[in-house]
């Protein structure tokens, strides 16, 4: 519901306003893969949310609230145990029309806070509720999880109580450059047995891009000329790297996790180049590494997970 530019209503299943990057759609990343501090965002959540721009787009506010969805996740359900509140100030200074020329920049903060309770019961073999998720790298293996036992329900971590997602973000485009940065931290509280605790969990990115025959933007590239060989139109090539970083709080070792299988550490760089035929029509390649501490057990000591090392070719159609 759109009454006014300044005042919008969007209700049920979307993604909150914490993530700069998980915010953008799949087809206008730079790189194939989300970067690592996406581990610390929800993907989707159900709630109701106000959000709007005024000042001709100088400022975007979002405030909503949301049943509160592990990291990563995407739960339809609640916990039954409360809700959480989102919210993000987006300022872009040179909106106006007679700032324009200096490119497009965009500074804001996100949060969102809530009260959350995990199970550790177990059906079937499993426990699925936990209320807490697990870290994924770049090629999507699994990285980090909590401790969960299928036999005793005392060594099962869960969480409990308040969580909390901080995420000042940056971005700058001008022409055919564009940079964008995020840094997200966490506070998650949780419960072992009869004993709490918090977890203190961050990340962050960031990106540049480089667009030969077009335009970077947030909502993706602008190719200036379609892939067409008869008027001498080729498309747009991209060209991008990254750093990107997560870091899981030390205390959380060993005991909400095992140090020989969960990593405390990830650090990344890649590389990625893509070929727009047209605005909807994408090749791409991308490389990424990551280096890990801890995550792997070697004899009786805890040695560091071997470096993943991944490229990814994608045919990509947006629509």
């Amino acid at each position: 519901v759109h009454p006014f530019p300044w005042l919008r209503l969007r209700a049920g299943k979307f993604k909150p306003p914490v993530g700069l990057e998980r915010l953008q759609s799949d087809n206008n990343l730079v790189f194939t893969e989300r970067a690592l501090d996406q581990d610390l965002s929800a993907q989707r959540d159900v709630g109701a949310q106000l959000w709007g721009e005024a000042a001709e787009g100088f400022v975007r506010y979002e405030a909503g609230i949301y049943n509160g969805v592990p990291d990563a996740a995407l739960n339809d359900v609640d916990s039954s145990y409360s809700k959480s509140l989102a919210g993000r100030i987006f300022l872009q200074p040179f909106a106006v029309p007679s700032l324009r020329w200096l490119g497009r920049l965009g500074v804001g903060f996100a949060a969102e806070t809530g009260s959350e309770k995990g199970s550790a019961a177990i059906s079937g073999g499993a426990v699925s509720g936990t209320w807490l998720g697990s870290f994924k790298s770049i090629g999507q293996n699994t990285i980090f999880t909590y401790l969960v036992s299928t036999t005793d329900t005392t060594q099962t971590v869960t969480a409990l109580h308040r969580h909390t997602r901080l995420n000042p973000q940056f971005y700058y485009y001008f022409g055919p450059v564009g940079l964008e940065a995020e840094y997200l931290r966490e506070k998650q509280a949780v419960v072992k047995n009869v004993t709490e605790s918090t977890a203190t969990n961050s990340a962050g990115h960031v990106t540049l891009a480089y667009v030969i025959g077009g335009d970077r933007t947030y909502e993706g590239p602008r190719v200036h000329h379609a892939f067409n060989p008869e008027t001498g139109g080729w498309g747009a090539l991209e060209l991008g790297a990254r750093y990107n970083w997560l870091t899981v709080d030390g205390g959380a070792f060993p005991t909400l996790a095992d140090p020989a299988k969960s990593v405390a550490k990830a650090k990344a760089f890649g590389f990625v180049a893509s070929w727009y035929l047209t605005q909807s029509l994408r090749f791409a390649a991308s490389y990424d590494q990551t280096a890990f501490t801890g995550g792997l057990k070697s004899g009786s000591t805890v040695a560091d997970r071997k470096t993943e090392r991944i490229l990814i070719g994608r045919l990509q159609v947006g629509y």
